[in-house]
């Protein structure tokens, strides 16, 4: 809903036109993943993460600060160009989850495939469920989201902040860490390795 706030509130586009934008950052989510999938190829997946956040963060604030208000054109260029990143996160954080398997397999003797996943599974959850706490934020910041409503050019400053610097900074902050991934290619392919050993001694 957020979206929906921001574009029209603070861009003023209608509903109709926000959401074609949200349909279309979707779409490109979709046609940017093989990109993400090659990446993750040539230079690792944890750094192919790692550029998708960097990308996400500096596209997705462009596309909210940059655009002028109210120019429908240029908003749906800009949300396309940062929808290419959406799904790198499911993407490749799926793929280093299943190697991760791996590596716990070979140092455990036990396929916990499930249990990781249903882990990431969990915390995906966890965050969509603490975004909840935005809508507090915006309700103690005296936003007035039915349809019609008026809010002070304060609010919106408020709701443009929230719904820019919070995902703009996280995406910041997850590329710093992942950078730094213990778990490589190299390190992998050993991983790899040993296994096939395990199976096949000879």
């Amino acid at each position: 809903m957020l979206f929906f706030y921001f574009f029209e509130q603070a861009r003023g586009f209608d509903r109709e036109q926000t959401s074609l934008m949200l349909l279309v950052y979707f779409v490109a989510g979709l046609v940017g993943a093989p990109i993400w999938a090659v990446m993750a190829t040539r230079i690792g997946k944890h750094m192919a993460l790692a550029v998708a956040c960097v990308f996400f963060a500096i596209s997705f604030a462009g596309a909210t600060l940059l655009v002028p208000v109210g120019n429908f054109p240029a908003a749906l260029s800009a949300i396309f160009f940062t929808g290419l990143a959406f799904g790198s996160g499911d993407l490749l954080l799926r793929a280093m989850m299943a190697d991760a398997s791996d590596a716990v397999r070979l140092e455990d003797d036990a396929d916990k495939t499930g249990l990781l996943f249903s882990i990431l599974n969990a915390t995906s959850k966890l965050g969509y469920a603490a975004s909840v706490g935005a809508f507090a934020l915006l309700e103690w910041m005296g936003f007035q989201a039915e349809e019609g409503s008026v809010n002070t050019a304060e609010v919106i400053a408020g709701l443009s902040w929230l719904f820019i610097a919070a995902p703009a900074v996280l995406l910041m902050l997850t590329a710093w860490v992942v950078r730094k991934y213990p778990l490589t290619e190299d390190r992998y392919l050993d991983i790899q390795a040993e296994l096939a050993a395990k199976v096949d001694p000879s």
